[in-house]
This record gives structure tokens, sequence and C-alpha cells, in this order.
């Protein structure tokens, strides 16, 4: 009975290993597919083939190649959860800024541009923006020191989320793209820059907490010669 049980076990972890990586095949190939191509025009029968897999395959996994698509971004989105979890209890226990940490960056520099794909799919049961601001929102309140206000938190988790999801469109529009650090830096110095001439036009705002929006760095590198305007 025991050796039988380890056969078993031998058996059922073989398996697993095998379904991790037809869905790894599987998705892969749809996501190399989605850059080539829009949504619209990509079938479960190009998926098929691109990752040498047959119909019952993809179907033993997924209902459509929505499903496929849903379930690539909540598993892309559970990563960045952890990924930034990670980096706001770092700076909450006084250590280096959330991108401060090449681990993270290759995170991201992975996750970012199919993140940026999927999100232009316009999933019906899944808002990539608004799920990548609750991840950054919810650790804003977590780990800031003296808490942080609701609307605060919301507002500096959207527009992170934004500029995170933009970087993939700034990478095709230059032609020589920062890497995804120098670009946080950039976008920090740039606000830094037009906030005095936003506080002209209005009343200023009140001050916003400097802990906790740690998620962008102070340095300032120069910008990037953007590529001349085609058929504009």
């Amino acid at each position: 009975m025991y050796a039988y049980l380890i056969c078993m076990g031998c058996k059922r972890m073989a398996e697993d290993v095998r379904v991790v990586k037809t869905r790894r095949d599987i998705e892969g190939a749809f996501l190399h597919l989605l850059e080539q191509r829009p949504f619209q025009k990509i079938t479960v029968q190009m998926i098929c083939r691109e990752a040498m897999v047959n119909k019952g395959t993809f179907y033993r996994h997924y209902n459509d190649k929505y499903d496929l698509a849903s379930q690539i971004a909540r598993s892309m989105v559970m990563r960045l959860n952890a990924c930034v979890d990670q980096n706001f209890r770092r700076v909450a226990a006084g250590g280096a800024p959330v991108m401060g940490s090449r681990s993270v960056l290759e995170v991201l520099q992975d996750l970012l541009p199919n993140l940026a794909l999927l999100e232009g799919i316009g999933l019906p049961d899944v808002n990539l923006h608004l799920s990548v601001m609750r991840v950054i929102s919810q650790d804003l309140r977590a780990y800031t020191p003296g808490g942080y206000p609701q609307k605060d938190a919301d507002t500096e988790a959207w527009v992170i989320a934004h500029l995170m999801l933009a970087y993939p469109q700034y990478v095709r529009d230059m032609d020589d793209p920062m890497d995804l650090y120098d670009y946080i830096r950039s976008v920090h110095e740039a606000s830094s820059t037009f906030l005095p001439w936003l506080r002209t036009q209005k009343p200023v705002p009140p001050a916003v907490p400097q802990q906790g929006g740690c998620i962008l760095p102070t340095a300032r590198p120069s910008l990037k010669k953007p590529k001349a305007s085609v058929g504009l």
C-alpha cells in the first residue's frame, strides 16, 4: 500500500508538472500573438497552433479566449500584489525605497508590457487599471506611518497605476527609451517641475505626505529625445 501511495503521488506530481507546462505554453502563445495583432483577430485555433496543442487540451483549461485572457490578467495582478506588498513592507521597516530593488524592477519589466496589452482588450470581468490601483492603494494605507486618508491613497495609487501601465507605450514611442527605473525618476522630476506652475493657476493644495509615496525616487535623469512625428 505504501509503495502504491508513493507511485500515485509521483504520478500526480508528473501530471501537475504537465498541466503547468501546458498552461504556460498556451498563455505564452496567446501573449505572443497579442503582441502581433488585435485581440479580436486572434482565434483559439491560432493559439493552439502557436502553443502546439490541440483544441481539446485548450478547452480543458479555458472556456474561451476571453477566459484565457482573464486568467492571465488575474495571475499577473497577484504577482504584482506580492511584489508591491513585499517592498512596501521594506519601506515601512526603514528599508530602501520601493523601486530601489532590482528584483522589483525585474518583475515589473516582465509584467507591465503584458498588463498593458491585456488592458487594451477591455475584458468584461477584469479592469486592470483599477486592479493595479487597488493593489497599490491598500499598501499605501497599510504601510504609511500615521495612516493615509482614503482619498489620498486612492488618488496617488490611481496615478501610479496609470504611469506604470503607460510605460510600454512610452517604450514604443521613443527612439532611445529609458529603462523602467529611470522612467519613474523622470516622471517624478517632471511632476516636480510642473507642480509649481499648477499652483500659480489655482489655490495651493494640501501638503502631500512624503512617506509612503516613495515609489517615485528623487534623482533627476535627462529626458530622451522623442521620435519624430509621422502622419500628423
